[in-house]
C-alpha cells in the first residue's frame, strides 16, 4: 500500500492550525470579559448598566457580573436620589465597583437648612478666628449630606487682596461636624481627598 506521507503532513498541518486557531479564538474570546463585584446600599437607590452591546443590566448589592470589556453607563436611582448617569469603562483592571448615590439638591438644600446652625457652630468653635477674619459664602450640603463645604472670603481691608479659601467638613457618627480641609486652602485637590467623589471637590471649588 502506497501511503502519501505528503499529503498526511498537509492534513496534520491544517488539523493543528486549525485547533491552535480554535484555542486562541476561545482564550480571545475568554479574555474578553471580566468578572466584577459592584457594591452600593440597596435601601438607599437603585443601580443599573447599560450599553450599546449588552442593552440594560440590573445590580444587586454585592453582585458579581460576568462583562465584556468595553464603555459601560452606570445609571443611578432612587427617592431622594440623584437621577445621576456616568459612564465607565471595564477593562483588565476592574474588579470592585462601589457605586455612589447622590442625594437631590432639593433634599440636600433642606438637609442644609436643618444642619447650617450646627456646622457654623462646629466650624468657629474648631477656627475661632474665621467668625471674625471670613465671611462665609457658597454653603452647602452634598452627596449624601455628610459633607459641607463653603468659600471663605477675607473681609478685612487691610489685606483686601488676600486669597480666599475653600472649607470642607464632615458629619461624624455623633452628629459633630468636623473640618477635614486642616487648614482651609484656596483650591481643594482631589488627591488629597480621595474618598469624596471628585464632583463634590469641583463644586466646593466653585462656590461664590
Amino acid at each position: 500500500m502506497n501511503i502519501d506521507y505528503k499529503n498526511w503532513y498537509l492534513i496534520a498541518i491544517i488539523v493543528a492550525s486549525i485547533t491552535t486557531m480554535s484555542g486562541y479564538l476561545a482564550w480571545s474570546h475568554y479574555n474578553s470579559y471580566r468578572d466584577v463585584s459592584f457594591s452600593f446600599d440597596y435601601s438607599k437607590g437603585k443601580a443599573n448598566l447599560s450599553s450599546t452591546d449588552s442593552g440594560r443590566i440590573d445590580i444587586d448589592d454585592n453582585q458579581t457580573i460576568r462583562l465584556k470589556k468595553g464603555e459601560y453607563t452606570l445609571n443611578t436611582s432612587g427617592e431622594n436620589i440623584e437621577n445621576k448617569s456616568k459612564t465607565i469603562q471595564i477593562d483588565d483592571e476592574s474588579k470592585d465597583i462601589k457605586v455612589n448615590f447622590n442625594y437631590t439638591l432639593d433634599f440636600l438644600q433642606k438637609i442644609y437648612q436643618k444642619e447650617e446652625p450646627k456646622i457654623l457652630s462646629d466650624l468657629y468653635s474648631q477656627y475661632p478666628k474665621i467668625k471674625s477674619l471670613y465671611s462665609v459664602s457658597g454653603g452647602a450640603v452634598y452627596e449624601k449630606g455628610q459633607y459641607y463645604g463653603a468659600k471663605l472670603i477675607y473681609n478685612q481691608e487691610k489685606y483686601e487682596h488676600r486669597d480666599s479659601l475653600r472649607v470642607l467638613m464632615k458629619k461624624n457618627s455623633h452628629g459633630q461636624w468636623k473640618v477635614i480641609s486642616n487648614p482651609p486652602m484656596p483650591i481643594l485637590s482631589s488627591p488629597d481627598y480621595p474618598d469624596i467623589q471628585p464632583e463634590t471637590l469641583e463644586s466646593i471649588n466653585r462656590a461664590k
